[in-house]
């Protein structure tokens, strides 16, 4: 880039901006910040430069805002999950620490890459897709893990029903809860339930 080099043949501005905008559908703002940084080179007058930069930054700004709101998203439902103790515990620490390792809130050229690799297919690298595959896949892991709990206390209230612990109205209250995922509450009314059985018996 520091070199003189001589202006690429056959280059069109409307073929560069076309590019520039794909990356953007994509989301691939790296791609889309690398090939900007060659503008003088492809006919692209400085204004049409800002343009496409302001039409970068704006979008990846935009689509780092979606990124956040998933993260946070996906950081309640891991806290859930771990306020629950569902699963080991090594588990939940490693969803944590996955979790930790997506940053949002930078800019593609300021990310730490050690910490969240980029993926190259083809010709595009992909940088907010990686964040969000991220952010997919410890979503389904703890929803996975939300649901074995959920089943888990589904049974548990069909069995103290079953057995006269509970009454049909705290039945329905149970499964409201469940139906909720407040699932910590849910738990403790369990445990009421059972345990008051068996002081009566004794």
């Amino acid at each position: 880039m520091d070199c003189d080099l001589p202006r690429l043949r056959h280059a069109k501005d409307v073929e560069f901006r076309q590019t520039v905008e794909q990356r953007c559908q994509e989301d691939a703002f790296l791609a889309a910040n690398a090939l900007l940084q060659f503008w003088k080179y492809f006919d692209v007058s400085g204004a049409e430069f800002e343009g496409l930069e302001a039409r970068v930054a704006t979008a990846e700004s935009v689509r780092r805002g979606q990124l956040n709101t998933r993260y946070e998203s996906v950081a309640a439902l891991l806290q859930k999950v771990r306020r629950m103790a569902l699963g080991s515990l090594k588990g939940a620490t490693d969803l944590e620490e996955s979790l930790r390792s997506v940053i949002r809130n930078k800019p593609v050229d300021e990310l730490a890459w050690d910490f969240m690799p980029e993926e190259v297919e083809g010709v595009r690298v992909t940088d907010v897709n990686a964040a969000f595959a991220r952010l997919i896949d410890l979503e389904e892991q703890a929803r996975k893990l939300l649901d074995e709990g959920k089943a888990a206390l589904a049974t548990r209230i069909a069995e103290l029903f079953a057995s006269g612990d509970i009454n049909d109205g705290e039945r329905q209250t149970l499964q409201k809860l469940l139906d909720s995922d407040d699932l910590a509450t849910l738990s403790d009314w369990v445990a009421m339930f059972a345990p008051a059985k068996q002081d009566d018996q004794f």
